[in-house]
């Protein structure tokens, strides 16, 4: 078959949402490589990349349809997999209705055509799905209540930033390619500054460091503010003119003195003076918020009073200003073909607590899970409830490449493409390319994609014929909009193409898409309560490991206890050194790490990366709980006090 060279595009769940150079000989994919006629890619691409063809040519892959059986797993044919998981399907709805059935999708892979999944329980009348998320929930809800909309300025307007703010936000590892934005801001001689309560590697990138208390980045963003007040550095006229509640909001800042926020955040009042001082005499200047900003109780107002600062000062709607989180990835996409008209039997179950809400779904309960894409047991808050959950249901189907901790509870586990085996195409919740996504690797077994498996699943009941298994025909009605602009499929998938609709500054004209067409002052703060502090001394962060994206491991990892990073003062406080086993422990469980001394964190955090199979040795999510943020129905992962117990 000789050597050849695909464009492709990675489907992980990344903001970078990068455009890939893969390598094919003979049907096997020998090497990736970013494309270097891409401007966000540049030829580069991130170290969790290394670990893709490892997870394909895995030994550990799931390769054939398993099934439960009384010795354990066995190997079935895809015409008895289907057969049986249709049956059950067909018995719950027939007996129970659609809502009896709960599907739970993630971002496992934010492709378009794992969103037409969905179309298959639409095609039954409906089903129980998820509301609300795992990450960006609260500051969507945050921005929408401000804004009208949650959406951000295009990575390339960042040339005429003079100032930026990287707000909780790590690009070093987890959106590399606006690194070498930053290093270009700084070459112009741009003032960039990173807030974060942990000095990441993206500390690196920046002029300056301002190290919060863990949750406290609300207060300190109304200390910046009432900086500002103080120092009459605030656009009236953009304030009178477009916005709401301004009074309100100035109200409230002027309720904190700076002493009093410097207590709260353990940041010096003089520190917060010249960064605001900075921040209202530099314009343009940008905002990068990130996403461990809102995994709080708080999280929404958070994002709102960070949005304030932008209002502030005059800065939204300007070239090289702007408050960006992120954009809906969807947005180019006509999602009409989910038929969701046809499943008017809906319910709902609140994502960071599927596990509570498995349990006490009645009239009708739960019969049958569907899952893909997604990895609950490991990545939602309460493990053990979670687990607990889907252990309660009758028939678990779980659409996986692994055994993971969800599928190994499962009562058919379905074999799944990797996306270099797939043909699809996405968008970026960062940029505002379409991005093609072309099979570049052979299937190695009798794995299917997701749009393969439901369409098969569909035949099992009856309404195949609403459901075919052809890629394009659904890419052509996804891509409805981007054709009414001259856009084809062709082009799309031969490589990134940026989308006509595409805005670079968000709100030029000063119209918002709120009520009044103003933007939106959030007017009051909640302090949510805290954990006891004496009994339960530190914060826990579980932020995104380097090395790979969530729990997507490459099947090769040996068990071992996660790491726990903790301060050396910390570690001398309860006689820790590097490599001690200790136990971790919240209000809502415990989890048995390894010591790891840093000089990353403050004296009252500690930190276990999320993403670690609870079956290779314990999920950070046995210590998180399942409250909700006060908007967006977000997980509060971030919330949690906990204390460390040494072991031996």
């Amino acid at each position: 078959m000789g050597l050849k060279h695909v464009i492709t595009s990675c489907t992980c769940d990344c903001p970078d949402t990068c455009s890939i150079v893969a390598t094919v000989d003979g049907g096997r994919v020998t090497g990736i490589r970013g494309n270097p006629d891409f401007e966000i890619t540049r030829g580069f691409l991130c170290r969790k990349s290394h670990n893709f063809l490892k997870r394909i040519l895995s030994p550990q892959r799931v390769l054939h349809p398993l099934r439960r059986s009384g010795s354990g797993w066995e190997r079935a044919s895809w015409e008895e997999a289907a057969g049986l998981v249709g049956s059950r399907i067909e018995k719950a709805v027939r007996e129970f209705g659609p809502q009896s059935v709960f599907y739970y999708k993630d971002a496992g892979s934010i492709a378009a055509l794992k969103h037409v999944n969905e179309r298959f329980f639409n095609l039954l009348g409906g089903g129980t799905f998820t509301s609300g998320s795992l990450c960006g929930g609260a500051g969507i809800a945050g921005q929408t209540a401000d804004f009208g909309v949650r959406t951000s300025h295009d990575p390339a307007d960042l040339a005429n930033a003079r100032m930026i703010i990287v707000w909780g936000r790590n690009p070093a590892w987890t959106n590399v390619h606006l690194v070498p934005l930053l290093h270009e801001a700084r070459r112009r001689g741009v003032f960039v500054v990173l807030i974060d309560p942990v000095a990441t590697a993206s500390a690196r990138l920046c002029d300056a460091h301002v190290q919060p208390r863990p949750g406290s980045d609300g207060y300190l963003a109304l200390g910046i503010a009432r900086a500002l007040l103080d120092e009459n550095l605030i656009d009236m006229d953009f304030l009178t003119r477009h916005t709401d509640g301004y009074e309100g909001f100035l109200e409230l800042v002027r309720r904190f003195s700076l002493d009093t926020i410097g207590e709260m955040t353990n940041v010096s009042p003089n520190t917060i003076r010249e960064l605001a001082l900075r921040y209202g005499t530099t314009k343009p200047a940008a905002i990068l918020g990130g996403w461990g900003v809102q995994r709080r109780r708080n999280g929404a107002n958070t994002y709102r009073l960070i949005d304030a600062l932008g209002a502030l000062t005059g800065n939204i709607g300007i070239p090289g200003g702007g408050v960006s989180h992120g954009m809906d990835e969807t947005r180019w996409f006509d999602k009409r073909v989910l038929l969701r008209e046809r499943g008017r039997a809906r319910r709902y179950i609140r994502k960071p607590r599927v596990g509570r809400g498995l349990m006490e779904a009645a009239d009708p309960p739960i019969k049958v899970a569907v899952v893909s894409g997604s990895n609950p047991v490991a990545q939602c808050p309460s493990t053990d409830l979670v687990r607990e959950a889907f252990r309660s249901v009758e028939f678990v189907v779980v659409l996986d490449m692994f055994m993971t901790d969800t599928a190994l509870l499962a009562d058919v586990v379905l074999p799944t493409t990797h996306f270099l085996q797939e043909r699809d195409m996405l968008g970026s919740y960062w940029h505002n390319f379409v991005m093609p996504v072309n099979v570049a690797q052979a299937r190695l077994g009798e794995e299917k994609t997701d749009l393969e498996i439901f369409s098969l699943l569909a035949r099992a009941l009856g309404v195949g014929q609403e459901f075919p298994a052809d890629p394009d025909y659904y890419l052509e009605r996804l891509a409805a909009p981007l054709a009414a602009r001259g856009v084809s499929i062709d082009e799309i998938m031969a490589g990134p193409i940026r989308s006509p609709g595409a805005v670079d500054v968000p709100f030029k004209e000063r119209s918002f898409p709120t009520p009044s067409g103003r933007f939106r002052f959030v007017t009051d703060i909640v302090r949510p309560p805290e954990d006891d502090r004496q009994a339960y001394p530190y914060t826990l962060i579980s932020s995104h490991p380097h090395a790979r994206t969530h729990s997507q491991l490459t099947g090769s990892e040996e068990p071992t206890p996660p790491e726990v990073r903790m301060a050396a003062a910390v570690g001398k406080r309860h006689g820790l050194a590097d490599g001690d086993t200790v136990v971790v422990e919240s209000l809502h469980g415990s989890l048995t790490c390894r010591a790891v001394i840093t000089d990353t964190l403050g004296p009252e955090t500690v930190l276990i990366y999320e993403g670690w199979w609870d079956s290779l040795g314990g999920s950070v999510n046995r210590l998180t709980s399942d409250e909700l943020s006060d908007m967006g129905e977000s997980a509060t992962y971030y919330d949690v006090r906990c204390r460390l117990v040494k072991v031996g």
